[in-house]
């Protein structure tokens, strides 16, 4: 496909807008002299009372979340932080969501397009594609696999972030795999450098050792890359006694376990008394032997979940004589489940909010 340039960019962003206004208002592109078509070129909006918006254009090939805040930036710069559009062939689902969170409108020809002014009055919020139509030659790079998870836990769960070496010596995993997940992460504007952190290693990906990260989207990347039922073999079983009655076997058995789920979110932020017990074991066969449970396709109120790696069993709490699955975890679990589970890991996500400190270790 032949590549588009700034000039087609800007003809088409004219050409869109001008669609979705009514026939009397006026749009049309101006230029200063200047060698950046970033900084030069503006979109002029006007109404038939002559009242006019000037907007100050950003013409991207490509984006990606992190350039969001970089867009910011320099909108903060030039004085135009609430009157900066960025124009794209394709702004992705998160960078679209970023950029609305720094307030830059955008448009891509595809018919994403955000735009809100006062004077004269606008409001437009159109929905184009929701993946990039042009062909992608790389895999798509996302959070999947077991190793992923053990970074992303790391990563939610720890105050201080520190850098790939430490990271690599915590997870045992390669610290070039560590270096590739944290190029995705920046690019998505998952995890950020703090600024004046000290230069550790001497690759181009990762100079720093200190890191922001803003943990909530990351959970919900993580939910969406690897839902629960890729990231482990579930089973389900009924208990014609109740869940009390498997939380009294569990508090008294050898079994190695980590309560996740309704349950899990109920004992911190309930929203509607829990019907299933979810339960992380090594053995759900070895467990349910030893916990009295009939496996059953219909009518469960028990599911027993062999986890790919020893993940679901760090940084597990004691809570009521029985042991829970970290917080994190729990949410994961939640946001990748049928029912009212995603509307529980809402709930669960703002108590989090709230109580960062007493969560993150």
């Amino acid at each position: 496909m032949a590549e588009i340039g700034n000039s087609y960019l800007l003809s088409q962003a004219q050409t869109n807008l001008s669609h979705k206004l009514p026939p009397q208002w006026v749009v049309k592109s101006t230029s200063s002299n200047t060698k950046n078509d970033e900084i030069g070129t503006y979109l002029q909006i006007c109404a038939p009372n002559r009242a006019c918006t000037t907007l100050r254009m950003v013409l991207r090939k490509t984006l990606q979340p992190i350039d969001a805040l970089k867009l910011k930036e320099q909108a903060n710069l030039h004085s135009t932080a609430s009157n900066t559009i960025v124009v794209s062939s394709f702004i992705s689902h998160y960078t679209r969501t970023k950029l609305k969170e720094v307030g830059i409108y955008y448009l891509d020809l595809t018919g994403n397009i955000w735009l809100q002014l006062n004077n004269p009055a606008v409001y437009i919020e159109t929905m184009g594609a929701q993946t990039n139509p042009n062909t992608i030659e790389r895999p798509a790079r996302t959070l999947k696999g077991a190793k992923a998870g053990l970074i992303v836990r790391e990563l939610i769960d720890a105050k201080k972030v520190f850098g790939i070496r430490e990271l690599a010596l915590r997870t045992k995993i390669n610290p070039g795999y560590i270096s590739r997940l944290f190029t995705l992460l920046e690019e998505q504007a998952i995890i950020r450098a703090k600024q004046n952190s000290t230069q550790i290693v001497d690759t181009t990906s990762l100079k720093r050792n200190e890191w922001d990260v803003d943990w909530a989207a990351l959970l919900r990347r993580w939910a969406q890359d690897a839902p629960l039922a890729k990231r482990a073999r579930i089973s389900t079983y009924i208990e014609p006694r109740g869940l009390k009655a498997t939380l009294a076997l569990l508090s008294k058995s050898s079994i190695k376990y980590a309560i996740t789920g309704s349950y899990a979110a109920s004992e911190i932020a309930p929203i509607a008394p829990p019907r299933l017990l979810h339960i992380y074991v090594e053995n759900a066969f070895e467990a349910s032997k030893e916990l009295g449970l009939r496996e059953t396709e219909s009518g469960a109120n028990i599911v027993l979940i062999e986890p790919q790696t020893d993940a679901p069993f760090l940084h597990t709490q004691q809570r009521n004589q029985h042991y829970f699955a970290a917080i994190s975890q729990i949410a994961a679990d939640l946001l990748s489940s049928p029912g009212r589970a995603p509307a529980e890991a809402e709930e669960l996500i703002n108590w989090m909010k709230n109580n960062e400190e007493t969560w993150r270790g």
